[in-house]
């Protein structure tokens, strides 16, 4: 029996392709940050990852804490090879651009406000972090204190701790220079830190004000396996030993000596790891350092013996 239904592709007709399927719909999901930055937009660019944190603080001032700072984000610049940033926290005067000569950069009172001191949201704070750190030639970048004093009452521990979330997602270690003592935005930084250094002078008050110092942040959270104790400033004769240190504080991780070479350093605005590299004292900082840093590394060069020809020697005039 024959069908009498009309063929559907007659010879000699073209026969058109199947349409392809149906795009998917468009997805609800909101656009992030990722979908409104440039594939080499560097810093926005990289997935998200938490760094490392280091803080360092101590109970005195003028104990050396900015230079013990500033040489640790050079040796894990160094040692690493990964992306260190250093925030001066040190509000009202901090000296991290003064010791490394960055003067005229754009600071964390920037990073947080605009001209007009209307403050940045999440995602004008995370676009900004480009153009507020500064570029170092030794390895590691720089938010800079505030500019003025004045600033520091608009960062707050809030801000601090938007600018510390921020910069974890985006660096592989930040070094915190925190200010003398323990203030609401110390705390807000230490809340945030993987490990603590503390830092005082090698005399009597400072190692009773660092032994008070150690009982409070351990209340916080930072015992001794997960701070660093650096006596600096020692010098010979002074009457104190490191056993007496250690009797009172226990273990201790490294001790600095009282060197020249430290001041020579920060007026040419280097790291003294980076500017003498050779020195005693440079080895002395990466010993006390060691901890938080690569097993196995030696980032740096040996250490140069020095004579004295005239010791034991009597000179007369």
């Amino acid at each position: 029996m024959i069908s009498l239904q009309a063929d559907p592709h007659p010879r000699g007709a073209s026969v058109a392709p199947p349409a392809p399927p149906a795009p998917p719909a468009p997805s609800a999901r909101p656009r992030t940050l990722r979908d409104v930055t440039t594939p080499d937009a560097g810093w926005n660019s990289r997935p998200p990852k938490l760094a490392k944190i280091y803080a360092v603080g101590g109970p005195t001032g003028g104990s050396g804490k900015t230079m013990i700072a500033t040489n640790l984000a050079h040796l894990l610049a160094t040692t690493t090879g990964g992306r260190v940033v250093l925030v001066d926290a040190d509000l009202q005067f901090g000296e991290v651009n003064i010791a490394l000569q960055l003067y005229g950069r754009l600071t964390i009172h920037d990073l947080l406000y605009d001209t007009d001191g209307r403050p940045h949201d999440d995602l004008e704070l995370t676009l900004s972090l480009r153009e507020s750190l500064t570029s170092t030639p030794h390895g590691f970048e720089v938010l800079p204190a505030p500019a003025l004093p004045a600033q520091a009452d608009e960062v707050g521990p809030e801000e601090i701790t938007r600018v510390i979330t921020n910069l974890r997602k985006q660096a592989d270690f930040i070094v915190v220079d925190t200010p003398t003592g323990l203030r609401p935005t110390t705390n807000a930084a230490l809340a945030l830190a993987d490990r603590l250094v503390c830092v005082t002078q090698v005399d009597v008050p400072g190692l009773y004000n660092l032994r008070s110092y150690l009982d409070s942040v351990t209340n916080l959270g930072h015992g001794p396996e997960s701070r660093i104790v650096v006596l600096n400033k020692d010098l010979p004769g002074s009457g104190v030993q490191s056993r007496d240190a250690e009797e009172l504080l226990g273990p201790v991780d490294g001790v600095v000596p009282f060197d020249i070479a430290v001041s020579q350093s920060l007026n040419h605005g280097a790291p003294v790891v980076a500017d003498a590299p050779r020195e005693g004292v440079s080895h002395d900082i990466l010993g006390a350092l060691t901890r938080l840093l690569p097993e196995g590394t030696t980032p740096l060069p040996r250490r140069r013996r020095r004579w004295w020809p005239f010791r034991g020697r009597r000179l007369h005039a």
